[in-house]
Parts: structure tokens; C-alpha cells; sequence
């Protein structure tokens, strides 16, 4: 007899993590938490994001993060020459705001893409059920 693995149960949010991360698709983190405390990571398997940015880190600063709708876009997965890609559509005019109460816009351009980590496809997907 096997013993049953019981995997974590994880919510997910897509968000722009603080005042300093630039609003647009290569700059998109996924949180997870599952009750413990939240974590992140960038979706963007972007070169220039190496070492700490590759792995799951605690959330230190919760109230900072922006969540995607808040930009007035919608995170849209699309499978292209074998790679996940996001890109964002835009819905409406943004509502999010920087610490001291300016308003802040999406500032990616609307074909702009980003691949995906190939790791973060099935979290990704899990996030898009949700």
C-alpha cells in the first residue's frame, strides 16, 4: 500500500510588487500563499532576472503589491513555438495608485509579451481557475 502525498492548497495572485517595479508584462509577480505567509516570484523568464528573483521569497511588504485589475488589464496566456506567453489586455482605465496616492497607469505596451518560466505554467494555470 502507497501512502497518499497530499499537496499544499495555494492561492494566487498576479500583482506589481512596489512603487519601484514597472507596471508591464515582464515585470508581472505571482503570489502564492496557503495560509503560512505569502511568497513570490517573477513569471518572466527574462535573463536579466537571475539568482534571488528565480526562487519563492516571502512577501515582506504585503501592502505594497498591486493587483493586476487594478491597472484596468487582464492577464492573457497564450501558447506560442512551444513557450507559455502573457501578455495583458486592457479592460478599463486604472484605478491603482503609488504609496502617496498618484495615479498609475500600465505602462507596457498592448502586444508587448513575456514568457513564461516553464516551471510557473501549471502554478500560472492553477491561478487562472481560481
Amino acid at each position: 500500500m502507497t501512502a497518499t502525498v497530499e499537496l499544499p492548497t495555494y492561492t494566487y495572485r498576479l500583482v506589481i510588487l512596489n512603487d519601484c517595479d514597472a507596471p508591464e508584462t515582464r515585470m508581472i509577480a505571482l503570489v502564492r500563499d496557503r495560509g503560512k505567509g505569502p511568497e513570490w516570484t517573477y513569471l518572466s523568464a527574462d535573463k536579466r532576472f537571475g539568482g534571488r528573483y528565480l526562487n519563492w521569497s516571502p512577501l515582506q511588504f504585503p501592502e505594497e503589491v498591486t493587483d493586476l485589475h487594478a491597472f484596468g488589464v487582464k492577464p492573457v496566456i497564450e501558447l506560442r513555438d512551444g513557450q507559455h506567453r502573457l501578455r495583458v489586455d486592457r479592460l478599463s482605465g486604472s484605478t491603482a495608485t503609488y504609496s502617496d496616492g498618484h495615479s498609475r497607469k500600465w505602462q507596457g505596451h498592448s502586444e508587448s509579451m513575456s514568457t513564461v518560466r516553464p516551471e510557473l505554467v501549471s502554478a500560472l494555470k492553477r491561478w487562472s481557475a481560481q
